[in-house]
């Protein structure tokens, strides 16, 4: 489905995130990060491959 390698990227805000995976919305729109944040304990977000990209690096 896509190129993007799996891992650790820093937010722009300094934030790191774990990219553990892509999923689809539906099976036309595939494109969606799963991302899990470890601070105090595990939270997991999802959002736009487009707009993560913008605003992570690749550690």
């Amino acid at each position: 489905m896509t190129d993007v390698p799996l891992g650790e990227y820093k937010h722009h805000s300094g934030t790191i995130y774990n990219l553990i995976a892509i999923a689809n919305v539906k099976a036309t729109k595939p494109g969606w990060v799963v991302t899990a944040v470890y601070q105090d304990g595990i939270d997991y977000w999802t959002r736009p491959l487009d707009e993560f990209l913008k605003s992570c690096q690749k550690l």
